[in-house]
């Protein structure tokens, strides 16, 4: 399935018209109250504006909610594809997803009937691109694209959707759908998990909640959907979905898709038989990617649901671990830069004068020291004190001497904790 209902980057449809001179107008208190009190029809309560998507069941369409006010998105069945089975699927659509109160799901605001007696449900409007256009565009070189989408910016995408996926297992429900196409990345990174139409519900009452099983018929899509999954959609558990959060963050690692075909059956045959090679190393030995998430991935993508993590929680884990201690070094790094320039400023500032009270050596060795101890692979602090211990100055400040004892004696503990070693 790829209804996209709130993917409004490139716009499937054009606009049908702008509003009226009469409709900018403020509406009067008699029109308030007639929009308020009483029925209404679908037409006069809705303003129409364009197509944002069109999928299996129906279409997306950006509208005015005349009552507020206010721009949402509305999407309705398609009234040749009406049938018993499908205004089923997509009524439970819309209740699965107006159940899911979450940051990261886009909320349901109503249900009904439009003139034509087509079902129809209206939902918030979120402005951004798909996880797949971003990935595109990595593929691409996108210079934009790159400098916005670095992996630490993608794993922070996909740790929002980890957590919109936790939460709706949390109240029994599977997406059976994952894909970056059914992500929406806004302008200031906000994330939505979207399409719940093929979503199942695996606790309480399901009536009416699942599909009619189909033997050999699995949904999903193919490439992403798990083993088990393309064979008999309706057994699957929140393991199914833990694969397909696998097969997204392989591909977020390595911008390529984890299952390779020309067609739906290689992509099948790839997927139930574990042919594609879920590490990130082994496939591409030129990237470097930390080993955690590494063995996640893989993890995630057992063929075998028994082998594969148990839980989005245990993913959450990992990939929120890393990028805080990602973020912990990255602002050690920048500190550490920091104090290796100003050692870089005041080194340089010594070749050029006599400094007879040895200001700047004692400034340069001290924002060295500084940044060594945050950053010990800091190659500009590196050069500053080996330029200084090479031109040793005939008057050396008690301050400078200080600190070289500290950092000769330092050495000479790690030298002798070599010799134990060795003798050991």
């Amino acid at each position: 399935m790829d209804d996209r209902p709130t993917r409004s980057l490139r716009p499937r449809g054009r606009f049908e018209g702008n509003r009226s001179a009469e409709s900018d107008q403020p509406p009067s208190e008699a029109q308030y109250r007639a929009l308020i009190d009483g029925e209404v029809k679908f037409s006069k309560r809705y303003e129409d504006v364009e197509l944002l998507g069109q999928g299996g069941m129906g279409e997306v369409r950006l509208c005015i909610d005349r009552r507020t006010e206010r721009t949402i998105a509305i999407k309705r069945i398609d009234k040749e594809r009406r049938g018993q089975r499908e205004r089923e699927r997509f009524l439970r659509e819309a209740r699965i997803q107006a159940q899911l109160d979450h940051p990261n799901i886009v909320p349901v605001y109503d249900i009904g009937v439009d003139d034509d007696g087509l079902e129809y449900f209206t939902m918030k409007r979120a402005v951004g691109a798909t996880f797949e256009d971003i990935l595109d565009g990595l593929r691409s070189g996108d210079p934009k694209i790159r400098a916005r989408y670095p992996l630490a910016a993608r794993l922070a995408i996909f740790r929002q959707v980890l957590h919109a996926i936790e939460y709706a297992h949390a109240r029994g429900i599977l997406h059976r759908d994952l894909k970056p196409a059914n992500v929406i990345v806004g302008e200031r990174g906000e994330t939505y998990v979207i399409d719940w139409g093929i979503a199942k519900i695996v606790r309480g009452d399901t009536k009416g909640a699942s599909l009619p099983p189909g033997r050999g018929s699995g949904l999903g899509t193919p490439g992403y959907l798990a083993p088990e999954q393309s064979v008999d959609g309706e057994s699957v558990d929140a393991r199914a979905d833990v694969y397909a959060l696998g097969a997204i963050l392989f591909e977020l690692l390595t911008l390529e898709p984890l299952h390779k075909g020309s067609d739906i059956e290689e992509l099948l045959n790839s997927t139930q038989f574990g042919h594609a090679e879920a590490s990130v190393s082994a496939r591409r030995p030129d990237l470097e990617v930390a080993p955690e998430l590494e063995r996640v991935c893989v993890l995630a993508l057992k063929t075998d649901p028994a082998e594969r993590l148990s839980s989005v929680g245990e993913f959450i884990a990992v990939v929120a671990g890393y990028l805080d201690g990602d973020r912990d070094l990255a602002l050690r790094r920048e500190l550490a830069q920091r104090h290796a320039d100003a050692a870089t400023r005041a080194f340089a500032n010594l070749q050029a004068s006599d400094d007879p009270e040895g200001t700047l050596r004692v400034t340069a060795l001290r924002e060295a020291g500084s940044a060594l101890a945050l950053d010990p692979e800091s190659g500009a602090a590196i050069d500053v004190i080996t330029s200084l211990m090479a031109q040793p100055p005939s008057n050396l400040p008690e301050e400078a001497r200080a600190i070289l004892r500290k950092e000769e004696d330092a050495a000479e503990a790690a030298a002798r904790g070599q010799r134990i070693w060795y003798y050991l």
